[in-house]
């Protein structure tokens, strides 16, 4: 059932082709006819044909014809008068006529010469058959048709091939074999023409085999009949294969773009005429593989240093797919934006007020801690002043300040103990403009040697930002070791027992005490 429905669609679209050149062909606005004044050539070294060429204009407008070359090289002629383009012009349906002298190379025989006409405005060409007997005396009677036919049709053809069928005929006599009919015909293939073949010619006439693009792999088998006047002179079969054709995959890629987002659209076509399964590859970079999904979803190679999006398509006879490839950088975008705006808060939220504490000199002595120099560095990195500030220094209970603590510094404003942090000194200052720096500066001391590590707590500053937010800043805590704490001496040994005579000097001793 199935190949019966194939059958009639290719007959259909056959039908349909014949149909559409019909009416594309344009019609004869010209015809050429052949008149004889003398057809006998007796002597080929000296004599010849004499011929009239009549051209009938049946269009509508003035036409001009020319004469063109004959095309056997034993065949020659000369028009009388020889115009210089061999051309004649000639009215709506009137005739005009090329006068021929006609000389051939050949053998004594009856000949048909192909002569042909061309129209300038139409570019038509009409053959027609000059037959001229050749010899001294032409035979009463031609002798029987005798010829061979040789064929030779390609074993193996592909729809996107361009292949010929080609049929020879040797003419093995003198006899003009006019309108040798010769056809072919199978499944796929249907062609019919009639040739001319002169005495002693062979005529090789070849047919161009134009198949279906969409046409399946398929065996065929091909009929070639050479008829002549009615009788079957020659029939053959051929075999022939359609084989497969299977060409790379067609790829059209249509591509929209809009803000930061690029869609593309990958058509992919079998054009062969077999199922195909194969890779479809399409060059990306690492970037844009991170932001890119597809539908169906790709697979990622590397191929000599390259990254590809890679594909799995199969496709039969004629068919396509769609690939939908999207990539978006707008994710990247928002991401920036987040960050930005994460950096913009930490800028309005940092503290822009720096504070740090450091020792610039300690003195010891046997490993212990005796006395030490603090700075607090205190400078304002905003692009704002910052005023009203208020500087907080807690100094453990275990040092005391010195007569001179604040020698080359600013003093506190205030100053007073207390019971848990030890003493705390108070600053002030008015404002700190942008990129201004303050140094404060003491000195501690200890009236016992400090083992072991010493810690000055963090520097406490408040202060309040242009726009009238009060803020606060807390520097380093400070940590200062020291030698391990040396051991305990020992107790001393117990004298011995005084000697006796000792007692013989109390008195003595007494009297000294008295």
């Amino acid at each position: 059932m199935k190949k019966g429905v194939f059958v009639l669609f290719i007959a259909l679209c056959l039908l349909c082709s014949a149909f559409a050149l019909a009416q594309t062909v344009t019609p004869k606005t010209f015809f050429v006819k052949v008149e004889p004044v003398n057809d006998k050539i007796l002597n080929p070294a000296k004599d010849s044909a004499d011929m009239y060429i009549a051209v009938e204009n049946k269009g509508t407008e003035k036409d001009t014809f020319k004469l063109l070359y004959l095309d056997d090289p034993k065949w020659s002629y000369q028009v009388l008068p020889e115009p210089i383009n061999k051309q004649i012009t000639v009215e709506p349906g009137e005739t005009g006529k090329f006068h021929l002298l006609v000389k051939g190379n050949v053998e004594d025989g009856f000949y048909g010469v192909k002569v042909s006409v061309q129209s300038l405005s139409t570019g038509n060409i009409i053959d027609n058959v000059m037959r001229i007997h050749v010899g001294e005396r032409a035979p009463s009677e031609p002798p029987a048709p005798d010829f061979d036919v040789d064929v030779s049709v390609p074993a193996q053809m592909d729809p996107k091939g361009a292949y010929n069928v080609i049929v020879n005929i040797k003419n093995n006599n003198k006899r003009l074999l006019e309108d040798v009919n010769i056809k072919l015909l199978s499944k796929l293939i249907t062609e019919d023409t009639n040739v001319t073949v002169n005495p002693n010619e062979t005529k090789s006439v070849s047919f161009a085999i134009l198949l279906m693009e969409n046409i399946r792999p398929q065996k065929d088998q091909l009929h070639v009949a050479v008829n002549y006047g009615g009788e079957e002179f020659y029939a053959g079969d051929y075999n022939f294969e359609v084989v497969e054709y299977v060409p790379p995959f067609k790829t059209d890629i249509q591509v929209k773009k809009k803000f930061l987002r690029q869609e593309r659209t990958i058509t992919i076509t079998n054009e062969g005429n077999a199922p195909k399964s194969d890779a479809m590859r399409l060059e990306t970079s690492l970037k844009e593989r991170f932001f890119s999904r597809s539908t169906p979803k790709f697979t990622s190679v590397k191929d000599g240093g390259k990254t590809f999006f890679v594909w799995q398509v199969s496709l039969g006879p004629e068919e396509s797919t769609e690939i939908r490839l999207t990539t978006s950088y707008r994710l990247l975008l928002l991401l920036a934006l987040v960050i930005i705006a994460l950096l913009g808060y930490k800028i309005a939220t940092s503290n822009p007020m720096i504070v740090k504490k450091k020792t610039v000199s300690v003195r010891k002595h046997g490993g212990a801690i005796t006395d030490l120099t603090v700075v607090i560095y205190l400078k304002n990195r905003s692009k704002d002043p910052v005023s009203n500030i208020r500087v907080v220094e807690r100094i453990t209970r275990i040092v005391q300040l010195k007569k001179d603590s604040f020698e080359g510094s600013m003093h506190p404003v205030k100053m007073h103990s207390h019971g848990r942090e030890g003493t705390l000194l108070e600053y002030r200052f008015g404002e700190l403009a942008p990129g201004d720096e303050r140094l404060i500066k003491y000195k501690v001391y200890s009236n016992l040697p400090i083992f072991g590590n010493l810690t000055i707590k963090p520097t406490a500053v408040e202060f309040m930002k242009k726009n009238g937010a009060k803020r606060k800043s807390l520097s380093n805590t400070l940590s200062i070791d020291t030698e391990a704490q040396p051991p305990a001496p020992k107790p001393a040994a117990k004298s011995p027992p005084r000697p006796a005579h000792v007692e013989h000097n109390r008195p003595e001793h007494a009297h000294h005490h008295r």
